[in-house]
């Protein structure tokens, strides 16, 4: 940890400033996005990662966002089926999920991943992890 010297709001003496924070002023509402782990499961056998987005505040009215999959060391159509289109954010909503088909197999192998890509205000997209 850092800590510096700075001037505090006393006149009398600086102070230890240990920790900060920063506070960000935005215009649009901001997303999160929470990273999803799922065995990947047996030959034949296909499982669902759901992928869920958060947004801080509700929009007053609808909005429509586009999202994809790719990227990562998992093989699109060998270890996830691809999925991309768009999907409507309710106004007074605040959370949208979006589901992506794992296909299973039997190797041993390590962890593989891909991104669930959603767009998002003025060309920022938000990226979730599937491991």
């Amino acid at each position: 940890m850092e800590a510096a010297l700075r001037d505090c709001p006393s006149a009398i003496r600086p102070c230890l400033a240990l920790a900060q924070a920063t506070g960000a002023i935005t215009d649009y509402p901001q997303v999160t996005a929470g990273d999803v782990a799922q065995l990947e499961g047996a030959a034949g056998e296909h499982r669902t990662m759901v992928f869920t987005y958060t947004l801080s505040q509700a929009l007053s009215e609808p909005y429509t966002l586009p999202y994809w999959t790719g990227g990562g060391t998992a093989g699109a159509g060998v270890d996830y089926e691809p999925v991309s289109g768009e999907v409507v954010l309710a106004a007074g909503q605040t959370s949208l999920s979006i589901e992506v088909p794992v296909i299973g197999d039997d190797m041993l192998e390590p962890d593989e991943t891909f991104y669930v890509s959603l767009g998002w205000f003025e060309g920022v997209q938000v990226n979730a992890l599937g491991t």
